[in-house]
């Protein structure tokens, strides 16, 4: 793996660590599976940045703070890991297995596409009361 702080081209690393803020929303479409932080200590980052790409999610076991990855693991687009030994087998799993891989991304991908428009459904309910 590479630090993405050390990098200064993409010379076909197969894995990228990315220790940078404000990169993540431009990489996330280029990956083929996503490890989301967060959630072995205080809780889980956003899970929805990845799944809107189509990309499988994984997260450590803290991550009842978002509905979200809640409901992304209850349905098979994310992946709660409480290992290293899990981690790596899931890991292994969804590379080797391009099926999985891809129903997993195509269950995140159709989470986020079915959730968008809240606001605006509320905002319309909202209007009569808003004049």
């Amino acid at each position: 793996y590479k630090r993405f702080s050390e990098m200064s081209t993409y010379q076909g690393e197969s894995v990228i660590l990315i220790d940078s803020i404000g990169v993540l929303v431009a990489l996330y479409q280029y990956a083929d599976v996503v490890y989301v932080g967060g959630s072995f200590r205080q809780g889980i980052h956003n899970v929805l940045e990845p799944a809107v790409f189509g990309v499988p999610v994984i997260y450590g076991p803290k991550h009842t703070n978002s509905q979200e990855a809640v409901a992304l693991a209850r349905n098979g687009g994310g992946s709660v890991i409480e290992t290293e030994r899990q981690l790596y087998r899931t890991l292994r799993t969804l590379l080797e297995d391009d099926a999985r891989r891809t129903a997993a991304g195509t269950i995140a991908a159709e989470f986020v596409r079915t959730h968008c428009g809240a606001t605006d459904s509320i905002l319309h309910h909202l209007h009569p009361y808003l004049k």
